[in-house]
């Protein structure tokens, strides 16, 4: 996925520094519990893919579209309120999901605090 945090500019050129993948290093695409999980950076996610569709080379263009247009006037577009649509309807989408990590959270800090105390300095 491309995003503006992966493009270095100099006095001349603008590169392109990293192409990103759409899942972590180590799964492979064929492991279902990962194939509709949604990866990348929310502004520049094209709509299909926040809908829960798959990513594809259209999914890319949309992204260096979003760059391309940022790169052009040499600014970055006023992108907070698109950030926090788009972050708002992820969060309805994946409510439960959301949920279940942050209770799994509070599971592990639970014992880490209970083990903590056991420790002397």
């Amino acid at each position: 996925m491309y995003h503006y945090g992966n493009m270095l500019k100099d006095s001349v050129y603008t590169y392109i520094t990293d192409l990103g993948l759409c899942r972590p290093v180590n799964v492979k695409s064929s492991q279902n519990e990962y194939e509709k999980q949604v990866y990348g950076v929310l502004p520049y996610m094209s709509p299909e893919i926040l809908r829960g569709g798959e990513y594809t080379q259209k999914s890319d263009i949309y992204g260096f579209g979003i760059i391309a247009y940022e790169v052009y006037p040499s600014k970055r577009p006023k992108t907070k309120k698109l950030y926090n649509l788009l972050n708002d309807l992820y969060v309805r989408k994946h409510y439960g999901e959301i949920n279940k990590q942050i209770e799994e959270a509070d599971k592990i800090n639970e014992k880490l605090t209970s083990g903590l105390s056991n420790f002397t300095v």
